[in-house]
């Protein structure tokens, strides 16, 4: 397991500003350990061009997982760079899920809708960005604290005892305050890849001081049939007022220690009478 940390600012207004998050964030992922793949036609961060529309990928990355169920239940992925929308000075990343590729970037056989991470404006002020992950997950966060938040996780899914299973995978992303959550069933499982959920499900295990109506939230916050019984440790949900961001919290889920890192960003309610709720992101 391995964590990295930089600086950034959201924006790509021009080549250096679009060079200097892409490269950082791309350089985390391979540092903790989601490597490329041999494909051909990958992004140069060297000589890429920024965006010169709204929603435009400028490259792509493939990489895959590393651990020993990946020959079995493979997981590939797509990462594209971009703009956002309202103006191509915005950032923008496009995630895709598959199981192989052709060698040239692109998918061969069943993947996800693409997830879309963009934002409607930027800045050229650096932020915080947090990257971890280990053979089998991938964790990031990049502006956090901020309106312009991009934050992804992706793991396998786990049994009661926290190690891994062979169901699929769970992915959350986060930008805008919008929150989605998608599964992608390992080949063969039986049922069709299904469309993202609005809304994540994920652990809540923090006790908080928030209440509403005299009444405290129980958790964990499991909605979606089918994700309850495919867990993830890839983020938690806490009260927004009770901590502050950029803190390491210790939890013990699914029989373990595990650090998160809070994000601050309020991504909701539990409902329309509680405190608002955002995310903290594995790191370790």
């Amino acid at each position: 397991m391995s964590t990295q940390s930089f600086s950034t600012a959201p924006s790509c207004s021009s080549a250096a500003y679009f060079r200097d998050w892409g490269k950082k964030l791309s350089d985390a992922l391979t540092a903790v350990g989601f490597t490329k793949t041999a494909d051909t036609g990958q992004i140069d961060w060297t000589s890429v061009a920024a965006p010169s529309t709204t929603d435009q990928m400028m490259g792509y990355e493939i990489r895959a997982f590393s651990d020993a169920t990946q020959s079995s239940n493979p997981v590939i992925v797509k990462i594209e760079y971009g703009s956002g929308i309202s103006s191509a000075s915005n950032c923008a990343i496009h995630i895709t899920l598959g199981r192989a590729t052709d060698g040239a970037g692109n998918f061969v056989g069943t993947t996800t809708a693409v997830m879309v991470m963009r934002n409607s404006t930027n800045s050229t002020s650096a932020s915080d960005c947090y990257v971890s992950g280990a053979s089998d997950r991938v964790n990031f966060a990049m502006f956090s604290n901020t309106s312009y938040i991009f934050m992804f996780t992706l793991e396998r899914t786990k049994n009661a005892n926290g190690s891994n299973n062979s169901n699929g995978v769970n992915a959350v992303w986060v930008y805008s305050g919008a929150n989605y959550q998608q599964y992608f069933p390992k080949k063969g499982q039986g049922f069709p890849v299904s469309p993202a959920s609005a809304g994540i499900c994920c652990l809540c295990p923090y006790t908080g001081t928030a209440s509403y109506g005299g009444n405290i939230g129980l958790f964990p916050i499991l909605p979606y049939i089918g994700y309850a019984d495919n867990p993830d440790l890839g983020a938690c949900v806490y009260f927004t007022a009770d901590i502050s961001a950029a803190t390491d919290i210790s939890l013990t889920i699914l029989g373990s220690s595990h650090t998160y890192k809070t994000m601050g960003n309020a991504i909701g309610t539990v409902n329309s009478n509680s405190s608002s709720k955002s995310l903290a992101l594995r790191y370790e």
